[in-house]
């Protein structure tokens, strides 16, 4: 933070009249908060460009003012209203919003204080998000003092958190959105007092006064006294703990299924950041704008929250909006001269045209999700979610320490390790992933089971390459650079369908290495029974919680995409396969995982389909002491002896060669 000396303070106080001429104006209370079109348009405000028709109506809806409100407004509404069919596509707002606006304001609200943006892709929630995080810095200013207003400790910050996967996007789309219409708002200019790519902050009158009373007495702050703040943050930040916020915004919530730097969901996301706002009561304001995504995490239930009713048929949680659009919705009748009152609007950024019109025909089920706002269904899910999530959470090792997985970098000695690639066959994904086995003592009987630990993986994308062409040979150099750092990687095999690919290459690369790489490459021929059986067998390993992986960020907005591969996986027809619909249509790192799964635990397999196998035998119930120790089999040993004997010789031996664990 930059430090405050005398002659910044003087600066501050000396060059800014237009700053206390508005300051003396909020002690005599006079507040300049007009409605929020009127804000967002008007020259002395943000001065912004004309909002669509249907924005206004979108934007009137989320503050409540139905006094503001025309007929055209009204007749939006109720199409909205209608077009929510819950049994079918849902195309509007909550079907009782005028209901809930009224209770709202009949209790002391100013707005909705969860407003839940369902829009298609281009659909200018972002833009709705930067006029609204606006009006909220704005009507802070106009309290004078808001720490007094609410509260609050004067020496403490008031904050507006966007909450998005990754800092790169925190700070480009949503907090970007935010910042522009503040910085280029005309009435934000005499309270600016830092702006950074992640930060903006603004000061108060109040905050011009302590800083007086600061020079008053001689004093150099050494912190920056500006107590509205507005800041990009991640999924995994810390920045809200303790903080007072005056709103929230989360970009995306539906593709933050879990944040990159570690394994965080969007609900522990939203669980964790969401009590910063208490202080502010019925005044804080959580934006959710979002394209949809799977019917799986927060928003979601967000989304399922601000329809839901009670046993008396009224809503659950009043206070909360919904607005599902198509992403030309905000834009409807931007063409009609009586509708805009005259102005003419050069385009619309989205409108139903023969593009559109094209791309459903091409893709109706992705259309459906990305440009109708629809949520993607998991239709015959294969895998249970909650299975699946619970294999990217920590897990207790031989040694009773619980372990966070993170990508390895490279491998140990100890450990022998097996990798599979799994080649596009065309303009396709290519995914690779290597991983060991550890053996661990259950936790309620000690038998030990061998656990699969995901150590590395990697996807190429053809949105990456030129012409949507992945370069087989920068595939090939990252195999090898790869697999020289896990020396000791025993098979590395690949899909039979893809392996003419980069295989033979591939082999005499390793052997060209100093020293030569000792890792066998080989082609794997699988059939439909083979994938079937490897399928059930995985199913079989994380339902026993065998299988441990770390959380990829190769998925949409830095999600895991090994996590919702495996989501969306279905069953149809006696095959397990990928959805050819939907915001996942790939099972590359899936596929790679099942391999690695199926083929290091073949003992834990062996083992169970054995117990199957004696636990539905039938018993001789007239053979007299079933069995004989007078009457040997040929060779000497009983069929008692021989089970426990071969069950006794595959517990001494490690697989693979392992000794130790891996971790």
């Amino acid at each position: 933070m930059p430090k405050i000396t005398k002659n910044s303070n003087q600066n501050i106080l000396k060059g800014q009249n237009d700053f206390f001429e508005i300051a003396k104006n909020s002690l005599r209370g006079v507040k300049e908060i007009p409605d929020i079109v009127t804000f967002a348009e008007h020259a002395s405000f943000l001065n912004g460009s004309k909002l669509f028709p249907r924005q206004k109506t979108l934007l009137r809806l989320m503050m409540l003012e139905t006094e503001n409100m025309t007929e055209y407004d009204y007749a939006v509404v109720e199409e909205w209203t209608k077009g929510l069919d819950l049994n079918g596509d849902r195309i509007g707002v909550s079907p009782d919003i005028m209901e809930r606006i009224v209770y709202l304001k009949a209790n002391g609200y100013k707005h909705f204080r969860e407003i839940v943006n369902i829009t298609g892709r281009r659909g200018g929630k972002g833009h709705i998000g930067g006029i609204l995080g606006a009006y909220k810095n704005w009507q802070l200013l106009m309290l004078d003092d808001p720490q007094y207003h609410y509260n609050i400790d004067k020496s403490k910050d008031l904050y507006l958190f966007c909450v998005a996967t990754n800092i790169e996007q925190a700070k480009k789309y949503q907090f970007a959105d935010l910042a522009n219409t503040i910085l280029n708002g005309p009435c934000f200019q005499p309270y600016i007092a830092d702006a950074k790519e992640h930060f903006l902050a603004l000061r108060t009158p109040a905050d011009v006064r302590r800083i007086a009373a600061f020079e008053a007495r001689d004093l150099m702050p050494s912190r920056l006294i500006a107590s509205v703040r507005n800041m990009a943050v991640t999924s995994n930040s810390k920045a809200s703990r303790g903080a007072a916020a005056f709103a929230v915004m989360f970009d995306e919530f539906a593709h933050m299924l879990a944040g990159t730097g570690g394994a965080r969901t969007s609900e522990e996301v939203y669980n964790a950041i969401t009590p910063a706002l208490d202080q502010m009561g019925k005044d804080g304001l959580i934006y959710v704008p979002t394209s949809p995504f799977t019917k799986i995490g927060k928003a979601y239930n967000l989304y399922e929250s601000a329809m839901e009713k009670d046993e008396n048929g009224n809503p659950s949680y009043p206070n909360m909006m919904m607005a599902q659009l198509p992403s030309w919705g905000p834009y409807e009748d931007w063409d009609d001269p009586v509708v805009t009152q005259g102005y003419t609007f050069r385009n619309s950024p989205q409108k139903y045209d023969e593009q559109m019109v094209s791309l459903e025909k091409r893709e109706p089920d992705v259309f459906r999700v990305e440009r109708l706002s629809q949520w993607a269904e998991v239709t015959n899910a294969y895998l249970n979610p909650k299975m699946v999530e619970r294999m990217f959470e920590p897990y207790v090792d031989a040694e009773g320490e619980l372990v966070e997985l993170e990508e390895q970098e490279e491998g140990r000695f100890s450990v022998i390790y097996h990798g599979h690639c799994d080649p596009s066959k065309s303009n396709n994904n290519t995914a690779a992933m290597i991983g060991h086995v550890e053996k661990i003592p259950d936790q309620e009987d000690g038998e030990e089971w061998y656990h699969v630990v995901i150590d590395w993986m990697k996807v190429w994308d053809p949105e990456n390459y030129p012409d949507n062409q992945i370069d087989y040979e920068e595939i090939e150099e990252d195999l090898v650079d790869i697999l020289c750092k896990f020396k000791t990687t025993k098979v590395f095999s690949f899909d039979q369908y893809g392996a003419f690919v980069t295989l033979p290459r591939l082999k005499k690369r390793l052997l060209q290495v100093r020293p030569p790489h000792k890792v066998k490459i080989r082609e794997d021929k699988f059939t439909k029974e083979s994938n079937m059986r490897r399928a059930e067998r995985f199913k079989s390993a994380i339902g026993m919680n065998w299988v441990h992986s770390y959380r990829d960020i190769f998925g949409p907005n830095g999600s895991s995409l090994l996590e919702q591969e495996l989501k969306f996986l279905q069953e149809t027809n006696g095959k397990v396969d990928k959805q050819k619909f939907g915001p996942i249509r790939t099972s590359d790192l899936s596929d790679c995982l099942m391999v690695i799964v199926d083929q290091l635990l073949e003992d834990n397999f062996i083992k169970l389909e054995m117990r199957d196998r004696l636990g539905n035998a039938n018993l001789n119930v007239g053979g007299q002491g079933g069995y004989h120790t007078n009457s040997l089999p040929e060779g000497g040993i009983s069929a008692r002896d021989k089970l426990k004997r071969f069950g006794a010789q595959r517990s001494m031996t490690d697989y693979g060669g392992m000794t130790r664990r891996g971790r």
